[in-house]
């Protein structure tokens, strides 16, 4: 759906959804078992870091769920791709690259942190802010400012399909696979910054 409104998918993005707080739960457990300290806290501590961290168990929780990898719900649409949310992908344990990239942003979103959708041609992934900051603009084209911001570490990305069930799950190499998608950005489509597609009132479904 690049072609009509990009920042709609920021609405997908949906942290209150009932299936996104039990998840949580399971995230501040792990979250507790790599720091020794539980909360979801977002940026209070102002510890990249921190941030790390929570991504990391984050990632480990869905890695757990045994999410398979799949092809899109089937769609009759002349446009864009259609989704499953978080209910859904849980209840089917089936999910495409792009219904997890909006599973990892919806719980990092309730987590009190800024996530971004990255999208290349085929192919999405999750990002999120290691500082509180945002892009000025809601969607943005320009693959190598984000790699720029990668590289000074305001940034984080990882590969959200490692942590299917067919995967073998590991957050470093996830986080690696993310980073050289960037490399080549011939590919590149647009990055979504949530927190500002909040801000210009793209609100969650």
């Amino acid at each position: 759906g690049l072609a009509l409104l990009p920042a709609l998918l920021a609405s997908f993005v949906t942290p209150n959804h009932p299936a996104i707080e039990r998840l949580l739960a399971r995230v501040a457990t792990r979250l507790r078992e790599l720091t020794g300290d539980g909360a979801l806290n977002g940026y209070q501590t102002r510890d990249p870091e921190r941030v790390r961290s929570m991504l990391r168990a984050v990632f480990d929780v869905v890695a757990s769920l045994g999410i398979v990898y799949s092809e899109p719900p089937a769609s009759f649409e002349q446009h864009g791709q259609r989704v499953r949310l978080a209910d859904q992908v849980l209840a089917g344990q089936l999910g495409t690259c792009l219904d997890l990239t909006l599973l990892f942003a919806s719980l990092l979103e309730q987590a009190g942190l800024r996530p971004l959708l990255v999208l290349l041609e085929g192919h999405a992934f999750v990002g999120v802010w290691l500082v509180p900051a945002a892009f000025g603009e809601v969607a943005g084209d320009d693959g190598l400012r984000l790699r720029k911001r990668v590289d000074l570490d305001e940034l984080l990305l990882v590969e959200t399909t490692a942590a299917t069930a067919d995967a073998n799950a590991d957050f470093d190499r996830a986080v690696d696979a993310a980073r050289r998608r960037l490399q080549d950005l011939a590919g590149f489509r647009a990055v979504i910054d949530v927190a500002a597609a909040r801000g210009a009132r793209f609100l969650p479904l």
